[in-house]
């Protein structure tokens, strides 16, 4: 091999480092692309392991949180509502009282206005009686002893007496107790 058949015009050189560039230009975009895919696929590798993580952790927080959530019901529960349950009947309790007590002071006062009604009803029926027995010898002696040097009074037999603007002392009246 003599030099001169070694030798390459420049053109030809020319070509052939252009081509060993392409070739070397490929290769590097070849590494880089594969490079770069593998990057991404490690890069979307670790982005879905930290959404899986991130995912847990939210749904233990979550449950945590429940769980505590639900303690403090609990507790809540059996610290406040007994006592809140206690309140609310022991306000049941006083109200039905002072219910029945009026209840009681009701019935009381009817029975009372009651005896009072009765008394009233039978003074009345004496009384009632005691009129008839005026009447009857009112009429008895018109009848019988007419009088003939007395005039004729205008005014009748019986005149309506104006009712005392007081209570009399023994009036069952002033025995009502609304506190009995």
């Amino acid at each position: 091999m003599s030099c001169s058949t070694l030798t390459l015009d420049t053109a030809e050189v020319c070509r052939r480092a252009e081509s060993l560039l392409g070739a070397l230009g490929q290769a590097m975009t070849i590494a880089q692309d594969r490079r770069a895919s593998e990057t991404l696929e490690v890069l979307l590798t670790a982005q879905h392991e930290h959404m899986a993580l991130f995912i847990q952790g939210a749904a233990e927080q979550r449950r945590d949180y429940g769980e505590a959530l639900e303690r403090a019901f609990e507790r809540f529960a059996r610290d406040m509502a007994p006592e809140s349950i206690l309140t609310v009947g022991e306000t049941f309790r006083v109200s039905a009282g002072e219910i029945t007590g009026a209840l009681r002071r009701g019935e009381h006062m009817q029975g009372r206005i009651l005896e009072v009604l009765t008394g009233i009803r039978d003074r009345l029926g004496e009384l009632g009686r005691h009129g008839a027995v005026l009447a009857a010898a009112v009429s008895a002696a018109k009848v019988e002893d007419p009088r003939p040097d007395k005039v004729a009074l205008d005014k009748p037999a019986l005149a309506l007496v104006q009712p005392a603007k007081k209570v009399a002392p023994d009036s069952p009246l002033l025995h009502l107790d609304d506190e009995e």
